[in-house]
């Protein structure tokens, strides 16, 4: 079974709640980071980021929702430690972020996720 981290801004905390779902139903295992236990403190992003990197270590891609090719620098800090460990990056849109884009391993619907992982991991053992 494959494991899939959901990430995406908290703006659209719903739809990265909605991906996670349907990745579940699609039968993968989904995490999110969850919401943000305490409000904006740089103590609370450290804990959300600690939370989000160990779900990405348990993880065998991460999906990032980005809804019109938008992500945070606290989801952007997540896909830069994603690739730097070496799994699959895929997004729902194309980033309008060119440096955060180049880290990204494909666009997908998560209805598409579970071939992207396949293929993302192959390349990754050439």
């Amino acid at each position: 079974m494959k494991i899939v981290f959901v990430a995406g801004s908290r703006k659209f905390y719903a739809d990265v709640e909605r991906a996670a779902a349907l990745c579940r139903t699609l039968g993968m295992r989904a995490a999110t980071a969850g919401k943000l236990a305490r409000k904006d403190t740089a103590r609370g992003e450290k804990e959300a980021l600690r939370r989000a990197f160990g779900r990405i270590d348990a993880s065998d891609a991460l999906y990032v929702v980005a809804r019109h090719g938008y992500v945070g620098r606290a989801v952007s800090l997540e896909i830069g430690y994603a690739y730097a460990h070496g799994k699959p990056v895929i997004a729902s849109e194309l980033l309008r972020d060119l440096a955060v884009r180049a880290l990204v391993s494909g666009v997908s619907a998560p209805t598409g996720l579970a071939r992207y992982i396949r293929r993302a991991k192959k390349s990754a053992r050439r």
